[in-house]
């Protein structure tokens, strides 16, 4: 699980200009989903944004957590909100751009660093 900031792609800046878009933190699970047993996947969850919107772009600020089981929806559920009130707290600018494609989320998580 990370904790991000996320640009709707869709959504109307309040004066026009893209730039101006809010950024809106987000926790993202990428892999499997053991507790569902039903593959991997990647969400994100928008914490001050309700709606579908049709593409985002997501900057990882932080790994929060490794993936794990859960016996139940519920526990689930409950770790979301703590994995949701982990991001909130995350404060400060957002951290550099990484040299190359791919530098930052294996900066976050070793493990997904490639060959």
């Amino acid at each position: 699980m990370y904790a991000a900031d996320a640009l709707v792609e869709d959504e109307p800046a309040p004066s026009g200009g893209a730039a101006e878009r809010p950024r809106r933190r987000a926790i993202v699970h990428f892999g499997p989903r053991p507790t569902f047993s039903d593959g991997a996947s990647l969400e994100a969850h928008l914490l001050d944004y309700s709606g579908s919107p049709r593409a985002l772009r997501l900057r990882f600020l932080r790994f929060l957590r490794p993936v794990r089981t859960f016996p139940g929806g519920e526990a689930l559920r409950l770790q979301l909100e703590r994995d949701a009130a982990a991001a909130a707290d995350l404060a400060g600018p957002p951290p550099p751009a990484p040299a190359r494609p791919g530098a930052r989320i294996e900066a976050l998580h070793p493990a997904l660093a490639g060959p």
